[in-house]
């Protein structure tokens, strides 16, 4: 089967999350780092069940013990910057800065697995930058919030977890790999956030749990097809790119389901030069 069939679906799922992300965060009452214990948790058992069915096996686990230490502390620091972003900030917005990732996975690709970028993908780095430009600026002055500040910071530590997945994927069971990109970086969070951990029991209980229940699945879903584009030939500057779809998608179902409707015009723009960018990438 195709890898492109794959990162379609990985797509779809992964613009529901971010706005799934958003709506269980914009609360006033409600905690980025408890959400994500029990997110990175129930995520974790998910796949886990998958794994055990499909055939659990980390008995790479010793040969990489430098990378997964890479992988703990980059997903920990991810999703820190990624839920405390999303609790303030509006989804559209935030996609559209955190699509900057793709520059940091792109120049890492290069760098570490020597890979190719031309001219035209250049370009649409630039493009894609230029986007961000439009979105944040003020007239003709930058005005980071520190939600804004947060989302950027997101993206290249999310390329880093990345670059490092596809290292240790060459040889690392997919699906054990997976549960485990969730279910360690919970208990470090955990374990750095102790006075947390009372605070999850909002979370695993009502309508918030099964909120949590519902994007744990969807990303689930969206990392099994990423990894499984992987193992199909997909390289990591070409997977980047395509996922920015999402920004996309986001954007207009952000302005359907969530209401953000400022700046539209800004964003659109945004999006639009953010879309051509990620053709030129492909």
């Amino acid at each position: 089967m195709n890898w492109i069939f794959f990162i379609l679906i990985g797509v779809s799922a992964s613009t529901a999350i971010t706005i799934w992300h958003r709506l269980a965060l914009k609360d006033k009452d409600s905690d980025p780092i408890a959400y994500s214990i029990v997110f990175q948790f129930t995520a974790g058992f998910i796949i886990l069940i998958y794994a055990l069915i499909s055939g659990f096996d980390a008995s790479e686990l010793k040969n990489y013990l430098p990378n997964i230490l890479l992988m703990v502390v980059s997903y920990y620091l991810f999703n820190y910057f990624r839920l405390n972003s999303l609790k303030k900030i509006e989804a559209s917005k935030f996609t559209i800065l955190f699509q900057t990732g793709i520059l940091w996975t792109v120049l890492g690709a290069i760098i570490f697995l020597n890979e190719t970028v031309t001219f035209e993908q250049f370009a649409g780095i630039i493009l894609i930058i230029l986007s961000v430009i439009i979105v944040t600026a003020k007239g003709f002055k930058f005005n980071f919030k520190i939600e804004e500040i947060f989302a950027l910071a997101a993206a290249p530590i999310a390329s880093i977890a990345f670059l490092n997945d596809v290292y240790i994927l060459r040889k690392f069971d997919i699906p054990t790999y997976s549960a485990l990109t969730f279910l360690f970086p919970a208990l470090f969070m955990a374990a750095v956030n102790p006075k947390k951990i009372a605070a999850t029991k909002t979370y695993l209980k009502g309508k918030r749990f099964l909120n949590i229940l519902i994007v744990s699945m969807l990303t689930s879903i969206a990392i099994l097809c990423y990894y499984a584009a992987l193992t199909l030939g997909a390289k990591a500057s070409q997977i980047s790119p395509l996922t920015q779809v999402a920004t996309i998608l986001t954007v207009i179902f952000a302005f359907i389901f969530l209401k953000e409707r400022d700046d539209l015009v800004k964003k659109l723009i945004a999006v639009f030069l953010g879309f051509i960018g990620v053709l030129l990438l492909k």
